[in-house]
């Protein structure tokens, strides 16, 4: 199996959505905050493609030394 990473671009925030709501089994859009996200660090979201196909996103926060996991989720 092979997977891939990219960052997370606006185009991907639907797939991320998704993502996220199949995850975590809930009905409730999380495209508000996906965008808030990153326009806090545009620079820490990330997106893993299976076949091209996205399968799962992380999201941090860089604080210099340490980073801030803010929400990852994996489609099940």
């Amino acid at each position: 199996m092979s997977i891939s990473i990219r960052p997370l671009a606006d185009p991907d925030l639907e797939a991320a959505d998704t993502i996220i709501k199949l995850a975590f089994r809930s009905p409730v859009s999380r495209l508000d905050d996906l965008r808030l996200y990153r326009k806090i660090q545009s620079d820490g979201w990330f997106l893993a493609l299976h076949q091209e196909q996205p399968v799962g996103m992380v999201g941090a926060t860089n604080y210099g030394t340490v980073a801030h996991v803010g929400l990852m989720a994996v489609h099940p």
